[in-house]
């Protein structure tokens, strides 16, 4: 006879689904962190643009005047770094695809 208590909590499918997705977001969250370090590096003033914007949630207009900017050119720099970085995420994606 068997007991209930020895079956697992969440069926295993689930709980490796949830390891999975995890993991993939520790691997997402590295990328992020790369890119930002060498976007960082090699275009100090879209870093400090994108990084302003998104985690210190300064606005295009307090961000533009700190650089040097219109809110014109500040936005159109957010927005373009914003795409490069889409693009690469995008081609890991296919390379991870391929990969399988």
């Amino acid at each position: 006879m068997w007991s209930l208590d020895a079956l697992p909590a969440e069926p295993r499918d689930r709980r490796d689904e949830e390891s999975a997705n995890r993991e993939c977001e520790e691997r997402q969250r590295a990328l992020l962190d790369a890119w930002m370090e060498e976007l960082r590096e090699k275009d100090p003033v879209n870093y400090r643009l994108l990084y302003g914007r998104f985690f210190e949630r300064r606005s295009v207009k307090e961000l533009a005047a700190a650089e040097g900017l219109s809110e014109d050119a500040a936005s159109h720099r957010i927005r373009r770094t914003i795409q490069l970085l889409r693009e690469l995420a995008s081609r890991l994606r296919d390379d991870e695809a391929e990969s399988l």
